[in-house]
């Protein structure tokens, strides 16, 4: 049953209700709402080339749905640019118009269609976009969490006569079409974190749908020691982010201190955080939760992180209280780690910071065990 005004914005309803009915077998009822509309004007469809030589001449091609004959006006936008103005007829129905392009530069270009009509009922449905990408020389983007350190790697590639741009983490394309400008992106030590979800999506994107190459460069954050176990980034790479064996990466152990923070969904936050460190963990790695709701206990003690589901299970169930003091829940901490023959063993304290500072005795005699602390 569809209830509508009729007013058909983008697409094309009536040809996917008859696909529907001829696949699936399916019928519409349709319940009009009492709106009529005539003398309606929409833009269908804009067809741009979506690669292109710079130089190479082409057609932009508008596709416009007329109710009935009338005199339109279609205007063309590069890059928010006005180009021009062209004066059409429209016949009843589907109208097919074209406005010839050379573009000499490379780059990403996004055309804007928008049509005029007098008496129009819904101006809305009057505008379309569509994008090319020009290219040029081979446009290479290296990601780097050590800028000066990839300088040699972006000078071999200039050599090659390959247009780099060497960036920092926060230059990473923020869209899919900025990426596809690039013929192959590497990304060069850079964290899962730091990346982050989206943007590995988007780069999932365009390695598996529009052939932009990728080349990860190895390094202390890379890779399983990275935090990529899981990520769209595993999926995309041929390569498994799962080590099993002692030899190729240390083993560590972790104990999260937990402390309710007093903003809002504050505590939630901090669960979510609990969950992406027991996602980025081994098999071989161990793993504690610690809090104080009356009294500090542990929601589950050091343990190897085998059963990932039954302990997320525990983590997205806890309720951390407003702590007193740091003092005894990290002493316990501390000899948890004290009795665990990880190679590394690390306390994540995650707090808003009002509960009493640990002694000085006790911070020193943690970093004497080779404990490290850090806070969020």
């Amino acid at each position: 049953m569809l209830l509508t005004d009729g007013n058909e914005n983008i697409g094309d309803a009536m040809g996917a209700v008859l696909a529907a009915r001829q696949q699936l077998g399916v019928t519409v009822d349709v319940l009009p709402m009492g709106v009529t509309r005539a003398n309606d004007v929409s833009v269908q469809k804009v067809q741009v080339p979506p690669k292109l030589k710079k130089g190479q001449a082409f057609e932009i091609k508008i596709f416009v749905q007329s109710d009935q004959a009338q005199t339109a006006a279609v205007r063309l936008y590069r890059n928010e640019q006005f180009l021009g103005e062209q004066k059409v007829e429209l016949s009843a129905g589907k109208n097919l118009f074209t406005f010839p392009q050379t573009l000499p530069e490379q780059g990403f270009y996004s055309y804007d269609v928008r049509v005029d009509a007098p008496g129009d009922p819904l101006p809305q449905n009057n505008r379309a976009s569509g994008f090319a990408t020009v290219r040029g020389e081979p446009r290479v983007l290296i990601v780097s969490s050590e800028l000066e350190q990839d300088k040699q790697l972006a000078a071999a590639l200039q050599s090659a006569r390959l247009e780099t741009s060497l960036v920092a983490v926060n230059g990473f394309p923020s869209t899919l079409a900025e990426m596809q400008s690039y013929d192959a992106i590497f990304l060069s030590n850079v964290a899962a974190g730091d990346l982050g979800t989206d943007r590995q999506k988007l780069l999932e994107s365009a390695v598996r749908d529009f052939g932009v190459g990728l080349v990860c460069v190895g390094g202390d954050q890379t890779y399983a020691a990275g935090g990529y176990r899981g990520t769209p980034l595993e999926s995309t790479l041929p390569v498994s982010m799962e080590l099993d064996s002692k030899k190729v990466l240390p083993s560590g152990a972790v104990v999260l201190v937990m402390h309710g923070m007093e903003f809002d969904n504050g505590n939630q936050v901090a669960r979510d955080c609990a969950q992406g460190v027991l996602a980025a963990l081994g098999p071989t790695d161990e793993m504690g939760v610690i809090l104080w709701d009356g009294t500090e206990h542990w929601v589950f003690p050091l343990q190897k992180v085998k059963n990932k589901k039954d302990l997320a299970q525990q983590i997205a169930g806890m309720n951390q209280g407003d702590l007193g003091s740091f003092q005894n829940i990290l002493e316990m901490s501390q000899e948890a780690l004290k009795k665990s023959t990880a190679n590394l063993k690390h306390i994540i304290v995650f707090s808003d910071g009002d509960p009493g500072a640990p002694s000085q005795q006790l911070m020193q005699s943690i970093v004497g065990d080779r404990i490290t602390v850090s806070t969020i």
